[in-house]
């Protein structure tokens, strides 16, 4: 687990006892939820404000419990002078997984979004479109002189970056198909 998996691990803890507090029912998945709306720097201010005040409802106030909050470089400053434990950076596999996870939600999100104000146009009579389909793609292009290694490098992650994506795209696929999801 990252240090910023363990910093939202701890704040989605802290949240979900402040709804335990209020004897707030909690449905699976809920505090994810609700966390991302609050701290996702992709959800819009208005969305963010409807989940603040969804909270403030329920007697939470959010600028105190955010106040609460805890960074990644607070998980690390407890974990090195507090506990004596030492970061090990992850190795490049790692590294390059995450990136191309980062990627992949932001392409998805992307693509979310485009479907989303397509079909509020073509609802709003805006538009009209009739059935269609988003299809989300991000090009990568190398400017280095060509014949240099730096041109091969930035080539061969091109082709690397499209196989991981078309190979999780049919792993999510399949498991789509099976009803795993």
């Amino acid at each position: 687990m990252s240090l910023r998996d363990l910093a939202d691990y701890f704040n989605k803890q802290l949240l979900e006892s402040q709804l335990d507090q209020q004897w707030i029912d909690i449905l699976l998945g809920e505090v994810d939820n609700m966390y991302k709306l609050l701290i996702d720097k992709y959800v819009t201010s208005g969305t963010r404000i409807l989940a603040e005040n969804r909270l403030g409802e329920h007697g939470i106030d959010f600028e105190e419990l955010n106040s609460y909050f805890v960074s990644r470089q607070a998980i690390h400053t407890y974990l090195t002078k507090h506990r004596q434990k030492t970061y090990e950076k992850p190795d490049t596999d790692q590294i390059v997984e995450r990136r191309l996870d980062e990627l992949q939600r932001f392409s998805s999100r992307q693509q979310v979004v485009t479907e989303q104000t397509l079909s509020t146009l073509q609802n709003k009579n805006n538009l009209n479109l009739g059935e269609f389909q988003v299809l989300s793609s991000v090009q990568v292009q190398c400017t280095t002189v060509a014949g240099s290694s730096m041109s091969l490098r930035c080539w061969t992650v091109v082709v690397v970056l499209r196989y991981f994506l078309k190979f999780r795209n049919a792993q999510v696929s399949k498991r789509h198909k099976r009803g795993i999801a």
